[in-house]
């Protein structure tokens, strides 16, 4: 068995932190506002997001940290 680098760790708790929020979300969810960058433009616009709009995103997060944790275990030779 190999060890984990530094780098690889990291990647590790961030994908468990995207795990944990999008189960969150999923579990939880809640109107909010979300502040983003209009696609070619220099400005900002704020998209309210609905409930089942929060758990699509909670979802998304969940794949997210889940892709992130099977590049960690598949992407190096070992």
């Amino acid at each position: 068995m190999r060890r984990f680098t530094g780098i690889e760790w990291g990647i590790l708790i961030l994908a468990g932190l995207f795990i944990v929020v999008g189960a969150d979300m999923v579990i939880f969810p809640t109107e909010m506002n979300v502040f983003h960058q209009v696609y070619r433009r220099m400005h900002f616009a704020i998209t309210h997001i609905s409930k089942n709009g929060s758990q699509i995103y909670g979802i998304l997060a969940i794949l997210f940290g889940l892709g992130l944790v099977w590049m960690v275990f598949t992407g190096r030779q070992k």
